[in-house]
């Protein structure tokens, strides 16, 4: 877990048990809600978060092109939770929805940041 929050406009730390949003990538699998935690991109408070929010429960679709995102894919996502005890990097209590999810690679999201 990080230490701070990403906003550049935030000072404060996040403190365990602190509402926060958590972007990630990771690979998403068949029964689990969210996707493995390969690799934490930035952890904001939930008041500071910059980005998109688009909730979607089972079954997830890409942000990026529409497509469902299927079993093993490498995807970023959103997850809101409270924020772990030191030593542990993912959200608490994220309930049973992603805030957002886009395949890594999609080609529509690479499209629109050329």
């Amino acid at each position: 877990m990080a230490d701070f929050c990403s906003s550049v406009n935030c000072t404060r730390p996040i403190e365990p048990g602190q509402r926060m949003v958590q972007v990630a990538r990771g690979y998403w699998y068949e029964g689990h809600i969210t996707p493995t935690l390969e690799h934490v991109d930035s952890e904001w408070h939930e008041g500071c978060y910059e980005g998109d929010f688009d909730p979607q429960s089972l079954p997830y679709t890409c942000a990026g092109c529409d497509r469902r995102i299927r079993h093993g894919e490498y995807v970023s996502y959103v997850t809101v939770g409270y924020a772990p005890e030191e030593s542990y990097s993912r959200a608490e209590r994220r309930g049973y929805q992603l805030a957002l999810v886009e395949h890594v690679r999609c080609p529509a999201a690479r499209a629109a940041n050329r």
